[in-house]
This record gives structure tokens, C-alpha cells and sequence, in this order.
């Protein structure tokens, strides 16, 4: 359990970063991101289940395109999931170690797109909602050289992740894009750099997995102005319920309950019975992202919903 109090450490030293120290501030992250995207690289190089390559969205993005090494050109499509990577829309890459348990699931029945987004304090909103959006779009026009279908789309992101799998699943409401299935993870529903809380940043605020001076320092790296905040790009909460209600496939959400992002989640679940969207809601026992690690029951509940929900 050593490294969890490591990353932990790490986070603490980082909300102490000075955003306006642009020299401070570049070496900080270059140092966080260095040493994570390090160790998931050294993880990803004894893969052999999948052939990873880099696919081009655009100028601004990229895609980690991993394909199961058994499909064979011209079988038949796959599922295709759009995942996006968590660590606070600043820190973490596409080649994101959570795949590996995706990989495990799905085995050979999953094409997995990994966005490889902007990430702030370089790239400040809408850089990264603008990403996603691309990417989804990108995925639906080229689904089949990518090995699946226009029909067969799923989302997936954790905590930052979520935020962005949520603007991405809005956006294609919006713009008749068909998505089977979206899986939103601990998702990060509001960026408070407005100075507005949740109730459970009060009462998880001081537990270590993501304690509030990282997420307020993380939201004014991400969005430094308050008034687009509010943007539903920005804020996925603030959505409104004429795009919800256009929402036409099932989401699956976990939360976590001792998470400062405990309170926008259990909102936006609301949000989606009240547009009568078909939303499955699932609380694991525990902080941020550990809680998964340590719920096995909820966690095993999780996986067997999303698998049934995306392979049927």
C-alpha cells in the first residue's frame, strides 16, 4: 500500500504548485507526469493481447487505438470503447493503466480508443471538451477502419475522465451520434473554481485518495475563468434537460463514498431519472479511486454490468 500514500504525497506537494509560477508550474507537472506516464509505459510494454498504434483526430489529439491481436481484417465488427484518462484534466496519458483491467474483462471481444486530450494548466478549457468532442466524432465517422461499427460505440472515463466522457456523451446526443453505452467512473460533474462546494468537499475534503486543495488547485488549472465554469462543456451538470432527455442509451455511473466528488455525482444521477434517461447507479465503499480497489463486491457488480450492457 506504500505507493498509494507516494501518489498521495505527490498530489499534496502539487496543489501547493503556484499556477502563477509558469517556470514553477512546468516543472512540477513535468516531473508528476514524467514519472506516471513512465511507469505506464513499462507496464504497457509486456502487452500482448492487443496491437496498440496511434491514430491522428486532428492537429490537437490523438487516439491509442488497441485492437485484440485474434481479429482478423474483415471479421466482424467489434464494440468500440472512447475511454478517457482521469487525473484532473492536467496529469495521466492514454496509455492509462485502468485499460489493463478493461483488457482483462473484455478479453478479445473489445476495440478500446484511449484519447490522448490536452491537459492544462498548458491547455486551459475548452481544449480538452474540445477533444473529446472531437474524438467521438472522429470514432463515429471511422468506425469501421477502426474494427468496430457507427452502432457499436461505448464511452468510459474516470474522475477528469468522466467529466470529458460526459461532454462527449452530450455532445453526441445533440448531433444524432449513436452510442450503445457510457460508463461514467467517480466522474468530476462540476468545476467549482467559482468558489462553489458540494456538500462533500466539507465532509471528504480532508481524506488523502484527492483532497480539496488539489481539486480547487486542478480546477483553476483547467479553468482559470469562473464565468466559464458554467459552460455544460465545462461543468457537465449544468446540461440541459432537452439534451438529456436525448440521451438514448444506458448509463452506468459509480461514485464513491467517501469521495469529494460524491455530491455532483449523486446530483447528476438525479438529473438523469428526472429525463427519464435508463441510468444504473452503483456507490463502492471507500475514497476516490481506491474505493474500487477495496470493494470487491461492488466492484464485481460494476464489471458485470458493463460487460453485459456493451457485449449484448
Amino acid at each position: 500500500m506504500c505507493w498509494i500514500f507516494h501518489i498521495t504525497r505527490i498530489l499534496t506537494d502539487l496543489a501547493l504548485v503556484d499556477l502563477s509560477d509558469q517556470q514553477q508550474t512546468a516543472a512540477a507537472y513535468k516531473n508528476v507526469r514524467t514519472l506516471l506516464n513512465t511507469a505506464s509505459k513499462l507496464t504497457f510494454k509486456s502487452l500482448k493481447s492487443h496491437d496498440k498504434r496511434t491514430v491522428s483526430v486532428n492537429n490537437h489529439c490523438t487516439i491509442e487505438l488497441f485492437t485484440p491481436v485474434s481479429k482478423l481484417p474483415g471479421s466482424e465488427p467489434l464494440p468500440i470503447l472512447v475511454h478517457f484518462h482521469g487525473g484532473g484534466h492536467a496529469i495521466g496519458s492514454a496509455v492509462d493503466n485502468l485499460l489493463l483491467d478493461v483488457f482483462k474483462l473484455f478479453g478479445d471481444k473489445l476495440v478500446v480508443a484511449s484519447v490522448e486530450y490536452r491537459l492544462a494548466p498548458e491547455h486551459i478549457f475548452p481544449a480538452a471538451a474540445d477533444d473529446a468532442i472531437s474524438a467521438i466524432e472522429f470514432v463515429s465517422k471511422n468506425a469501421k477502419s477502426l474494427g468496430s461499427s457507427p452502432q457499436h460505440i461505448c464511452i468510459s472515463g474516470m474522475s477528469a475522465g468522466g467529466n470529458l466522457a460526459a461532454v462527449a456523451l452530450h455532445h453526441a446526443s445533440d448531433n444524432n451520434i449513436s452510442i450503445k453505452h457510457a460508463y461514467l467512473q467517480i466522474p468530476e460533474m462540476h468545476i467549482g473554481c467559482a468558489g462553489s462546494f458540494h456538500t462533500s468537499f466539507a465532509v471528504h475534503g480532508k481524506v488523502g485518495a484527492l483532497p480539496t486543495e488539489i481539486m480547487v488547485h486542478w480546477w483553476k488549472a483547467y479553468c482559470p475563468d469562473p464565468a466559464l465554469a458554467a459552460d455544460p462543456k465545462c461543468s457537465p451538470i449544468n446540461v440541459s434537460s432537452s439534451t438529456l432527455r436525448k440521451i438514448d442509451c444506458e448509463i452506468l455511473v459509480q461514485t464513491s463514498s467517501a469521495d469529494v466528488l460524491l455530491g455532483s455525482g449523486l446530483e447528476y444521477v438525479e438529473k438523469l431519472k428526472q429525463a427519464k434517461v435508463r441510468v444504473t447507479h452503483v456507490m463502492v465503499q471507500g475514497s476516490h479511486s481506491f474505493g474500487l480497489m477495496c470493494d470487491r463486491k461492488n466492484r464485481n457488480l460494476l464489471d458485470e454490468i458493463w460487460k453485459a450492457k456493451v457485449l449484448s
